[in-house]
């Protein structure tokens, strides 16, 4: 279970950063920034999506009575 968590999460993390770069690139086309973002900035999305699939990997899911 967590290995499939993992592999989703790197995948979203890994598509949410290719279409952020994307759209920065079009966002400048309208308007130049006056600075760069550090890399930390584009990171930290990617990185909180992958902790938070690891979490939701590791815990276990409630057991309702649906689910018996």
């Amino acid at each position: 279970m967590l290995l499939e968590g993992c592999k989703l999460a790197c995948a979203g993390a890994v598509s949410s950063l290719a279409a952020s770069i994307l759209l920065a690139r079009l966002f400048v086309s309208f308007a130049p920034p006056d600075y760069s973002p550090d890399l930390s900035v584009w990171l930290a999305g990617p990185a909180a999506l992958f902790v938070a699939a690891l979490i939701a990997g590791v815990l276990p899911a409630p057991v309702t009575a649906e689910n018996n």
